[in-house]
């Protein structure tokens, strides 16, 4: 009689752990393709610049200004992806996926600034301990000369107004698509913080 009841028991357990294996397969996390952003033209591209480390700064003014990184959690103003304005040049439908090739369709070379003076805003309008983030958008010509510069976010209208002014003056080396200058667009993050009086 035991070897029935011990053969009744054995067999339960050995399809329970059949069934808990059966489920914990079907239900295990899968692994998706992850897409790099892009656009089809590869026209617009996201750039960051830092205006350096401290020591640079505190060589260049007296006033102390420490450079930080970017808050990459702030959100950002969507990218169109639906019609392109009338200051860009139009977009091609590029071939591969935006995993393959992030600046689309042909040999890209991107807008690489020439001549940068860093920004030196004077921060005594912002409290001690004050800290934000100037962000422009940048649409740079076939010349290499900013044609269209917008704020995208501002931290004071007298900071904001002096970072615009010696961005202006910026030049690159522009964007080329199979050897031929384009025009393109980059966004450029300023981070400033007032010191602890």
């Amino acid at each position: 009689m035991q070897q029935p009841r011990g053969m009744i028991l054995s067999l339960a357990a050995h399809l329970s752990a059949a069934a808990l294996l059966l489920v914990t397969i079907q239900h295990a996390p899968s692994i998706a393709p992850y897409k790099l952003p892009g656009t089809a033209s590869g026209l617009h591209l996201l750039t960051y610049y830092s205006p350096g480390s401290a020591a640079d700064q505190r060589a260049q003014t007296t006033r102390p200004v420490e450079a930080k990184k970017p808050n990459v959690t702030k959100p950002r103003p969507p990218i169109p992806t639906t019609k392109p304005s009338t200051d860009q040049t139009s977009a091609e439908k590029g071939t591969g996926s935006s995993q393959l090739s992030g600046l689309g369709q042909g040999d890209i070379s991107i807008a690489l600034v020439r001549f940068y003076p860093s920004p030196q805003p004077d921060l005594s309008t912002l409290s001690p301990g004050q800290q934000g983030d100037v962000v422009l958008e940048a649409v740079i010509d076939e010349a290499g000369k900013i044609s269209k510069l917008t704020l995208m976010e501002g931290l004071t209208p007298a900071i904001d107004q002096e970072v615009l002014a010696k961005v202006q003056t910026w030049t690159f080396q522009p964007a080329k698509r199979n050897g031929t200058p384009v025009q393109s667009a980059q966004e450029l993050h300023f981070h400033y913080e007032r010191a602890r009086g």
